[in-house]
C-alpha cells in the first residue's frame, strides 16, 4: 500500500509540474532523487560510500548538460512541483528495498498498481472528463505505457532490488536518460548537441563506476567466505 502511494504521489507531482515548466528543466529536477535515495538511506541505517556519491555527482553533472538551459533557467512553480515529485521517487526506491527482501515480487507490484490505479481514479474523476473517443485513439501508446512502462518495469524494479541496493539503483535507473535520446535519435530523428553527448557520456561513466564498485565487492565477498 505504502509503494502505490508513494507511485501515485511521485508521478502526479511529476505530470503536472510538467505542465508549468520546461521538460528540460522537469527532466534534471526529477533526476535528483539519485541525490535523494542515499540521503533518506541514512534514516534506514544504510551507509553510503564515497565511490557512490562520486558517480552521484557525475551523473547530476551529466544530466544537467543534457536537460538544462543555463541561459533561461530560473525557478516556476511546475519545478517545485517536479522537486517534491523527485523526492516521492526516492522514498518509492528506497522503500522497495526494504519490502524487496519478502521474496514476493509480483504481489507487490501488483498491490502496489492497484492502489496508484484507485487513487489516480478517485483524483481524477471530480477533475478531468473521459473521451472514449480519444482513448481509442491512443489506444496503442496508453497499451504500450500500461503494460510495459508501468507494469512490467515496475515489477521488474522491484525483483531487481531483491540483490541491489536503493542507492546503486537510483544511479542505474540515471540510464533511463541515455535511452531516451537513443529513441529520440532513432525514432525521432533528434540530432544532439556536443554538450548534451558529453552529458550523455557522464551518466555512462557514472554507471560504468558503479558497476565496478559492485563487481570488486562481490569479489571481495567471495575472497572472504574462501578464507572462512
Amino acid at each position: 500500500i505504502i509503494l502505490g502511494l508513494l507511485l501515485f504521489a511521485g508521478a502526479s507531482f511529476q505530470q503536472i509540474g510538467i505542465q508549468y515548466t520546461q521538460a528540460g528543466n522537469a527532466g534534471f529536477i526529477t533526476s535528483l532523487y539519485i541525490v535523494f535515495i542515499p540521503i533518506i538511506g541514512m534514516f534506514f541505517k544504510r551507509k553510503t560510500g564515497l565511490l557512490i556519491w562520486v558517480a552521484i555527482f557525475i551523473a547530476i553533472v551529466g544530466f544537467m548538460l543534457m536537460s538544462l538551459d543555463l541561459n533561461s533557467l530560473k525557478l516556476s512553480f511546475g519545478d517545485i512541483l517536479v522537486f517534491i515529485g523527485s523526492i516521492f521517487w526516492a522514498l518509492h526506491v528506497s522503500f522497495i528495498e526494504s519490502y524487496a527482501s519478502l521474496n514476493k515480487s509480483i504481489a507487490l507490484a501488483c498491490i502496489q498498481f492497484m492502489v496508484a490505479g484507485i487513487l489516480s481514479l478517485l483524483f481524477t474523476l471530480p477533475t478531468e472528463s473521459f473521451s472514449f473517443e480519444a482513448i481509442q485513439m491512443a489506444w496503442i501508446p496508453i497499451a504500450y505505457a500500461g503494460i510495459f512502462s508501468i507494469g512490467i518495469a515496475f515489477t521488474l524494479q522491484i525483483y531487481a532490488q531483491r540483490f541491489v541496493p536503493a542507492n546503486i539503483a537510483g544511479i542505474l535507473f540515471s540510464s533511463e536518460a541515455l535511452f531516451a535520446l537513443l529513441g529520440g535519435i532513432i525514432i525521432l530523428d533528434e540530432t544532439l548537441t556536443l554538450k548534451q553527448w558529453l552529458g550523455a557520456l557522464l551518466i555512462l561513466s557514472a554507471i560504468l563506476l558503479v558497476q565496478l564498485f559492485q563487481t570488486y565487492n562481490i569479489k571481495n565477498k567471495l575472497i572472504i567466505k574462501e578464507q572462512q
